[in-house]
């Protein structure tokens, strides 16, 4: 599900598995220096051996009225019927309460969906007075709801993300709980492949083509002092993480000894409140292969629940200058 620009993921509560909470809109007029967000939250259940995708959805949606009531004491339920949670087809129920703590209509809405074994929930809740604003916003987190599939091989992060390493290739993680590296083990003298993934919070800015033009002579100028450098793509254009676009820069520099030429690359990829930055470097004469390998490798990534409410803000000297 694509998070909005501005929300952020939160410790769950009340059964859910997934809590997101959206910027404040406004004050609620009646409590003085108060404001309330708009939430969605994900609950995901097991669907019962026996029964179909179908009858389970039959089975929730004519519980979802008492389940919305009982969960919102007071709700009014409004309006109720088929609806689409990504590529699942399910139904939704919406209703209206009053929050005792806002002292406000709040409007809660239900969507369903079912794929495998699995039976997904998606509850959205905003004032009233805010649906017009927010409505766009769920909108995109229905449509853009995927199930990934389990993979025994990804890493999973303790701050939500999962990536999955080349075959073969070894985790270490660092003192610094915001880096990580999968590293390949080689059986002669040639450099291993590398790739390093860092987050940092609270940057969050726009990559696109006005922030390369701006950056590019800094970013030139900071690979270009490195020995034997040679520029291979500064920011010609994006490439994938996840199926989102993201800013990569790739050079060559020196080895020793001079067939050992190694190939960089720099991949920023901000999103969710944090700057992802990927910095990987492998054998130049083998690149092709390599350059495969790492694609598959970032476009292997999925936000997934975190463990730790927030990744850290530290950092630790230019990754690209340091080996695990």
């Amino acid at each position: 599900m694509e998070i909005p620009a501005g929300w952020g993921v939160k410790a769950p509560g009340n059964g859910d598995d997934v809590l997101l909470i959206g910027p404040a809109y406004r004050p609620v007029p009646s409590i003085e220096n108060t404001t309330v967000s708009p939430e969605m939250a994900v609950t995901v259940a097991s669907i019962p051996d026996g029964m179909s995708v179908s009858d389970e959805l039959k089975t929730l949606q004519a519980a979802a009225q008492e389940s919305l009531k009982s969960a919102y004491p007071g709700c009014v339920v409004s309006n109720e019927g088929a609806a689409s949670l990504g590529s699942m087809t399910g139904f939704f129920i919406t209703g209206t309460y009053t929050s005792a703590s806002a002292a406000a209509p709040i409007v809660v809405r239900r969507v369903y969906g079912a794929h495998g074994r699995s039976a997904f929930r998606l509850t959205e809740t905003v004032l009233k007075k805010d649906c017009d604003a927010v409505a766009p916003v769920f909108g995109v987190a229905e449509s853009s709801f995927a199930v990934a599939p389990f993979n025994k091989d990804a890493y999973t992060s303790p701050y939500g993300f999962q990536l999955t390493p080349p075959a073969g290739w070894t985790v270490h993680e660092w003192s610094a709980p915001n880096l990580v590296s999968f590293v390949e083990k080689t059986s002669d003298d040639s450099p291993p492949g590398n790739i390093l993934v860092r987050g940092r919070m609270g940057l969050n800015p726009i990559v696109d083509e006005q922030m390369i033009a701006a950056n590019k002579d800094t970013w030139n100028g900071k690979y270009a002092a490195e020995p034997g450098y040679a520029p291979v793509d500064h920011g010609q254009g994006m490439i994938l993480i996840g199926g989102e676009k993201a800013f990569c820069t790739i050079w060559t520099q020196a080895a020793a000894p001079p067939e050992n030429r190694v190939r960089k690359w720099h991949v920023m990829y901000p999103r969710n409140g944090v700057m992802v930055e990927f910095f990987v470097s492998y054998p130049e004469a083998s690149h092709r292969r390599y350059d495969r390998l790492v694609r598959d490798c970032l476009q292997s990534w999925v936000w997934c629940p975190p463990t730790e409410k927030s990744m850290p803000a530290s950092d630790v000297p230019d990754p690209m200058l340091v080996t695990p």
